[in-house]
């Protein structure tokens, strides 16, 4: 295998700010990147994350800096490697922030099984039973309403489970639900070891087609240039 060229990746935080310009009183996390003597600075997309997931408490970050700063280091590199090994295209620092590539690595995968139900037919069946049924399917979510489902009302639920792609996508979740792991984005579970972790290589096509596709629709619809 061709050695890779170094990826630098330097956090700047708090007062450490103003080595590249920035003030402190702004977003107190940056990333510095280099790679092939190209390289970019920005506002830690982890870290924005984190403080989101935390209701914009900056006083959280500060506590979980270190993790944070792991996790984007981690994240930045495989994402390099994807590009580079999977996509085996050139990987440049300033993908890092492109909305489109943030929004499909960073998604976690139960809410990715979410956004792909074609639920059209369930919310009808639904809200001809009852509307607050159907509201909660919209608060719960797809997969959640439908693990619950299958345990309160099974002559629904399998009224429901009738619908192919409804059933296709759920049971490839109950699939991935049974795996007990922690909570990954897709980038995460596209770059797990084909042939670890237990996980089906039914599953694992399936799923990593999904994402290669979408990768590659928005490498090539916007290429990245410097």
């Amino acid at each position: 295998m061709q050695k890779k060229t170094k990826l630098a990746i330097k956090h700047y935080y708090g007062k450490e700010l103003e080595k590249i310009g920035k003030s402190s009183t702004g977003f107190p996390l940056y990333v510095m990147v280099r790679y092939k003597n190209v390289k970019t600075k920005f506002a830690s997309r982890i870290g924005m994350k984190f403080v989101k997931d935390h209701d914009g408490d900056l006083s959280a970050l500060d506590r979980e800096v270190s993790r944070v700063i792991e996790e984007e280091v981690n994240y930045i590199e495989m994402l390099r490697d994807y590009f580079e090994d999977s996509l085996e295209v050139e990987f440049i620092p300033s993908m890092i922030v492109n909305d489109a590539y943030e929004k499909i690595t960073l998604e976690r995968i139960v809410d990715y099984f979410d956004s792909i139900f074609e639920d059209r037919e369930v919310k009808e069946i639904l809200w001809n039973i009852n509307q607050d049924l159907a509201e909660l399917y919209v608060v719960a979510g797809p997969v959640r309403f439908l693990s619950a489902l299958r345990h309160l009302d099974l002559e629904l639920f399998s009224r429901i489970m009738s619908i192919p792609a409804v059933k296709e996508v759920f049971d490839y979740y109950l699939e991935y639900k049974s795996l007990n792991w922690p909570e990954v984005t897709r980038l995460q579970f596209r770059m797990a070891d084909d042939e670890g972790e237990g996980v089906s290589s039914k599953l694992k096509k399936w799923l990593n087609e999904k994402f290669d596709t979408e990768m590659h629709h928005f490498y090539h619809l916007k290429p990245i240039n410097i």
